[in-house]
């Protein structure tokens, strides 16, 4: 009888201590589960905001443009007669003498660029009256001196 009952006992604690490990193999994977759950959880709502962030991003993108390039503003100044130099502070220096038209489509590039910044303007006007001609033509040039600040997109 005590064999049985040592046999018996045996097979109980064997029996009782397998459902406990399974019973706390359910509750341990139960509760990783929901810790699962909740980081996504927590990784949706990153994704939601990152989303939005993208969106506002892409907004106000679309709200600075137009940009101008350093190469559009080379040929502007080039069909204008202008020299664009770059300085030492990261400022570019447009000079010359050029068109009034010239100047007005320069200035009106630089003016709706985003990225573009006109820190000072000098502008001299002058009329060139010619004095022996067959007829009188009146040639206004203009003398412009811009510094620009901004960064210039390749």
């Amino acid at each position: 009888m005590p064999r049985r009952l040592a046999i018996l006992l045996a097979l109980l604690i064997a029996l009782g201590s397998a459902l406990y490990f399974d019973v706390y193999d359910y509750f341990s994977s139960r509760n990783m589960i929901s810790k699962f759950e909740s980081s996504l959880v927590k990784l949706e709502l990153y994704d939601k905001n990152v989303e939005e962030k993208k969106e506002y991003l892409s907004n106000l993108e679309k709200a600075v443009q137009p940009r101008t390039t350093l190469k559009e503003i080379e040929s502007l100044t080039q069909a204008a007669n202008l020299n664009l130099s770059s300085q030492k502070d990261g400022t570019y220096l447009i000079e010359g003498t050029c068109e009034p038209e010239k100047l007005k489509d320069l200035v009106a590039h630089l003016l709706s660029s985003a990225n573009v910044v006109v820190q000072s303007m000098l502008i001299d006007s002058r009329q060139i009256v010619p004095v022996v001609t067959d007829e009188m033509k009146v040639a206004a040039r203009v003398s412009v001196r811009l510094v620009l600040k901004g960064v210039m997109l390749e």
